[in-house]
């Protein structure tokens, strides 16, 4: 029962971030309106579940030499996985990945 309200505290997390986002970044955009934003959590959400383990797993020796900075890193890999699944979702640069998987990987490891 716990880890069923943790991932949907993450899912509405992730949700209202991207809404949040998409008004704030004028280098990030969801096309499609709230179904979009529903969808694209849904999908970070799913990929922080299965794939994100699987990075940090590999990526073990650079999380530790570079003391958890790397983590930024795989946060921006699953955005990009789930902007190359996602039309509705666009980056326009470099730093809006950077910045909001800060924002995203710091809300989900507070939850």
């Amino acid at each position: 029962m716990h880890l069923i309200s943790r991932t949907l505290g993450k899912f509405l997390v992730n949700a209202v971030i991207l809404y949040v986002a998409d008004y704030y970044f004028y280098s990030f955009t969801i096309t499609g309106g709230i179904r979009s934003v529903i969808s694209a959590a849904l999908v970070i959400t799913l990929l922080n579940i299965f794939v994100k383990p699987i990075l940090r797993f590999v990526s073990t020796p650079l999380v530790w030499l570079t003391l958890g900075l790397f983590l930024i890193v795989i946060n921006a890999v699953v955005l990009w996985v789930a902007d190359i699944l996602l039309p509705s979702i666009q980056f326009a640069d470099f730093t809006s990945f950077i910045v909001l998987s800060i924002i995203i990987g710091f809300a989900n490891s507070i939850i």
